[in-house]
């Protein structure tokens, strides 16, 4: 016989527990209203984020917009575009009286995710001319074809 969980639908348009297991660490996309009601019910728009690594946005109830406000150190969403932060399964989540389990955001740990490089950054911060070729004296040979 099939597992509850297996029978219960799981074609949701927005991240679900099984999309992100024990968790998964997402890159912020953008944050949107969306209509998250149910095929032919009526509207009913929420914010969510979409993030890079999964075609699905997450739904950002009250509780995930306040832990998003602190791993992202901002309460401006403009800011967290770009910002890394782990999406993962709440076993303690409750709803309508009961434990169902439910998405939580909280920052990465502290060295989990390497510092971005700035576009236009100098390879090696020489700040010489185009013409210096100093950055070039290292150990690795150069061959002419």
């Amino acid at each position: 016989m099939p597992n509850v969980s297996d029978m219960k639908s799981s074609n949701s348009r927005f991240l679900t527990q099984k999309d992100v297991g024990p968790g998964i660490l997402a890159t912020v996309a953008k944050v949107f209203l969306d209509n998250v009601a149910a095929e032919g019910a009526p509207p009913d728009e929420k914010w969510v984020m979409a993030i890079n690594e999964h075609e699905k946005p997450l739904v950002l109830n009250n509780t995930n917009l306040d832990l998003m406000e602190f791993a992202t150190n901002s309460p401006d969403t403009d800011d967290w575009i770009g910002k890394h932060v782990v999406i993962y399964t709440d076993h303690a989540v409750m709803y309508a009286g009961r434990r169902t389990g439910g998405l939580r955001v909280r920052a990465p740990k502290p060295g989990s995710v390497p510092e971005p490089v700035p576009p236009n950054a100098e390879l090696q911060g020489g700040g010489g001319s185009t013409n210096d070729h100093d950055d070039f004296d290292d150990d690795i040979p150069f061959i002419r074809w």
